[in-house]
């Protein structure tokens, strides 16, 4: 059972103002038993609902005890005037009933009214939570696009890298390859591509002195792409294959002299 989820659920409100039935009540009661926690939001319901009551009651007006005590006895004295001695239960018959009445009615709506306040409550807090959340994922978002430009920029200052680019004749599009001579490592940078159709990979591929060499295949992403440093190559080149890629290039897109 999820406690918080059941205290959300407004049930317990409905249990202190006394409007669910007898067969909720008793599940509230021995979720009351089970869990410490119902329990204590029970109780503070309860207190909360009595000092609104109490914060929110308006005084008698002065003398008005001695009228309800004059009434009381007129009335007494009508219904017993054939037997006094049944005054006092007269007076229970006739008044206490509209007086306990009046008061319930009472504290039903002032609980109600509580009950409607303290959703509004949980509804603008929930709210507040998601936005909250919202910009807390913007914010996580941010900071690693922040901290892939860092690494990216300390790789391009990197003393001994050489970049070389690839292009298309006819496209805007171009791809990279960072090669560093001190630390012997190279990067692809190929976040520009556009997406190859289904079924086909890009291959990465370089030529020294010879027939070109592969370099494997890849996928598209944002970072760059760690890739086998060849110190004697002097051109590199992308091309459109088969997924798995091939043992020759079929379909050169791009190419670059270093």
């Amino acid at each position: 059972m999820n406690v918080q989820e059941y205290i959300a659920s407004g049930i317990l409100e409905q249990y202190v103002l006394g409007i669910l039935s007898e067969r909720e009540n008793a599940e509230v009661l021995r979720n009351a038993t089970n869990y410490p926690e119902i329990r204590a939001e029970i109780n503070a319901l309860e207190n909360a609902l009595m000092q609104y009551a109490q914060a929110n009651a308006v005084p008698l007006r002065e003398g008005l005890t001695e009228e309800i005590l004059n009434t009381l006895d007129q009335l007494g004295t009508t219904q017993a005037s054939d037997n006094p001695t049944n005054r006092a239960t007269a007076n229970n018959s006739s008044w206490l009933p509209v007086l306990l009445g009046a008061l319930l009615l009472g504290a039903i709506g002032l609980a109600f009214y509580f009950y409607q306040q303290r959703n509004k409550v949980v509804e603008q807090l929930s709210t507040t939570e998601t936005t909250l959340s919202s910009q807390k994922e913007d914010c996580d978002k941010l900071e690693q696009t922040v901290t892939d430009l860092a690494n990216k920029l300390n790789i391009l200052r990197t003393a001994g890298n050489q970049t070389t680019m690839m292009a298309k004749e006819g496209s805007e599009t171009i791809a990279f390859v960072h090669a560093n001579s001190n630390t012997q490592i190279a990067y692809l940078d190929a976040g520009q591509l556009p997406t190859p159709p289904e079924g086909k990979q890009y291959q990465l591929w370089y030529i020294a002195d010879g027939a070109p060499q592969s370099m494997g295949v890849f996928e598209l992403s944002d970072d760059f792409i760690e890739v086998e440093f060849v110190e004697t190559a002097k051109v590199f080149a992308i091309s459109l294959e088969d997924a798995g890629g091939s043992p020759v290039p079929t379909d050169i897109q791009f190419v670059g002299a270093v």
